[in-house]
């Protein structure tokens, strides 16, 4: 199963500039168990795609050089989130759209990690 934990290690590895173990760390995910975590898993290693590649016009850049401000993060936070919450889309769009709201959570210091997860 694949959880907000692989999703924090990845962009925390990132944030730091330690793009072998964010490497590491997304090759080495769990075998999606379902159409929803297929689409986690994607987004996942996309944002290390996107880190690699230097995409200065991505979402990750643009949050990792703190280029978004908390309130347009925010927004974006609550846009992917109502994108994982519409019927119509499937499971896999779900997952992705979901991993995104997440990276926006912990961005804003919304998202628990490590111990903080469990208090």
């Amino acid at each position: 199963m694949i959880s907000d934990i692989d999703l924090v290690a990845v962009v925390h590895a990132l944030s730091s500039q330690d793009l072998a173990r964010a490497r590491e760390r997304a090759s080495s995910l769990p075998e999606p168990g379902s159409p929803f975590e297929e689409g986690y898993a994607l987004a996942i290693k996309g944002m290390v795609a996107s880190y690699e590649n230097d995409e200065k016009d991505g979402m990750l850049y643009k949050i990792l050089t703190k280029e978004l401000s908390p309130d347009q993060l925010a927004a974006q936070r609550e846009y992917c989130h109502t994108r994982s919450e519409q019927a119509f889309r499937d499971d896999r769009q779900r997952g992705y759209e979901r991993a995104w709201e997440q990276v926006c959570a912990y961005a804003l210091g919304d998202l628990p990690s490590g111990l903080d997860a469990y208090q």
